[in-house]
């Protein structure tokens, strides 16, 4: 699925299917979502979890900052290590980068925990790589 704006629409030739957003007053206005929602999947958070031997299961993000041409990102992270599929401690202070269209094909597993309550809904999934960065 692609999102459009007016100009982007108008060149595709198809209708519009999103609204607009705005960083701030300053900001030129972006194509966005108003509200997505991620499926279901069949599998339970902890069952995901007791699978993984070594791994960093995220609770926060913030100051994404995304290059739309490319799909790079970068944000801070927190939540907690896993070791031996079992948490081990909390974590803060956490980069991940990567691309995202890359992170999407990494994804292995979709829990089935969504908790709908915003804009942006969706469960917990496994991704097989992802560049974590941060001091121990």
């Amino acid at each position: 699925m692609f999102i459009y704006d007016t100009i982007t629409a108008r060149k595709a030739g198809v209708k519009i299917n999103t609204i607009a957003r705005r960083g701030g007053y300053r900001s030129p206005p972006y194509a966005n979502f108003l509200n997505v929602v991620v499926q279901n999947g069949s599998v339970s958070r902890e069952k995901i979890i007791s699978g993984i031997k070594n791994g960093f299961y995220v609770t926060g993000l913030r100051g994404i900052g995304t290059d739309i041409p490319t799909g790079t990102y970068s944000c801070g992270a927190s939540g907690f290590w896993i070791k031996d599929g079992k948490i081990a401690f909390p974590v803060d202070g956490i980069t991940l980068g990567g691309n995202v269209l890359d992170m999407l094909k990494n994804i292995e597993v979709v829990a089935d925990d969504i908790d709908i309550r915003g804009g942006l809904n969706s469960p917990s999934f496994k991704i097989s790589e992802i560049t974590v960065g941060g001091k121990k």
